[in-house]
């Protein structure tokens, strides 16, 4: 099976690639700002907000990975849920990501982070490549939908 490889701002299934989603009404630069912001979304709301308007991505995840501010409860069990949430209205909201995504097709998709163990494959390869999983899973469901995800009318 082939793969797509990605890591860093120039690719558009990284969180850091400048696309904005809007959740709730309020804007965010990045997937990444909306992920980081939403660590403390009910439990710091003061810091969260300086993390959507961080201004970008890299200075919203530095933010994010402070604990002078409490997460939310359960962060560890909620993060899945809420990174779904932030690649859904990415592709929701940027039609030529969707499209991009939908390009793959049964492509398998890693985050090439030579750091993160979890959202990536890590040096050693052997992470849990959760943010790949997670694409795969949302390019599963914009197939069953295609034309409805990245019509530009």
């Amino acid at each position: 099976m082939s793969e797509v490889r990605f890591y860093g701002i120039k690719s558009p299934f990284s969180n850091f690639s400048p696309l904005p989603i809007t959740v709730d009404g309020l804007e965010y630069l990045t997937t990444e700002h909306f992920f980081q912001a939403m660590k403390f979304a009910t439990s710091a709301p003061v810091h969260a907000e300086e993390i959507r308007k961080a201004l970008t991505p890299g200075i919203a995840k530095r933010l994010g990975g402070s604990r002078k501010h409490p997460l939310v409860k359960d962060w560890d069990k909620k993060r899945i849920e809420v990174m779904r949430t932030a690649l859904f209205c990415k592709a929701i909201q940027n039609p030529v990501f969707a499209k991009e995504l939908l390009s793959t097709g049964t492509k398998d998709l890693i985050e090439a982070s030579p750091r993160d163990y979890f959202w990536g494959e890590g040096r050693t390869k052997t992470g849990k490549n959760m943010l790949g999983v997670l694409l795969k899973e949302l390019r599963a469901r914009l197939k069953k939908n295609e034309d409805t995800y990245y019509r530009t009318d």
